[in-house]
């Protein structure tokens, strides 16, 4: 329960902080960068779901095996906070981008800890019910559904990315 208490607190502050950080830039200028940011969305997102992955800028790592030796608590909380935010794990998507993006520019402090403290629950939820599952199924044949449902995940992904970019591009110009 650390380990997904710790992802979820890791993106709200995460999110309050860029939410803070995004408020001290003019609504207008928020608004071209949200266009902006839309714009390449779309076909980033529309590539990928015609199956040409798009590489997404990431930290490709691991957490330190070293924090395994903080015990059961430390551990869980540090991975926690590691993957709640994302930025410092390996991220399969390109659709992590809008989490950041739309903390950002909402500039609401509250929004932006909300945004990504879904995503902190959501990952960090997602990776206790796998370990948990691979305790008692076995790391290979969680491995092995994983990696079946890989391309199902990636389609999912772009599927969002782009109603997203699409979405906004359409509210920004209303």
């Amino acid at each position: 329960m650390t380990y997904v208490l710790a992802g979820t607190l890791g993106g709200a502050a995460a999110g309050a902080g860029l939410a803070a950080l995004g408020s001290l830039i003019a609504e207008d200028v928020r608004v071209a960068l949200a266009t902006t940011a839309a714009l390449v969305g779309v076909p980033v997102g529309m590539f990928e779901l015609v199956g040409r992955r798009i590489r997404p800028l990431q930290c490709d790592r691991e957490t330190p095996r070293r924090w395994m030796s903080a015990g059961a608590i430390g551990w869980a909380a540090r991975n926690g906070l590691a993957l709640g935010t994302g930025a410092s794990s390996r991220l399969g998507f390109v659709l992590w981008y809008v989490v950041p993006t739309a903390a950002f520019l909402s500039a609401n402090v509250a929004l932006g800890a909300g945004i990504f403290a879904t995503y902190g629950f959501c990952r960090t939820a997602a990776a206790y019910v796998i370990i948990r599952a691979a305790r008692t199924r076995g790391f290979e044949a969680i491995a092995d559904a994983l990696h079946r449902a890989s391309g199902l995940a990636h389609m999912a992904a772009a599927g969002q990315l782009t109603v997203l970019a699409l979405t906004t591009l359409i509210v920004v110009g209303m």
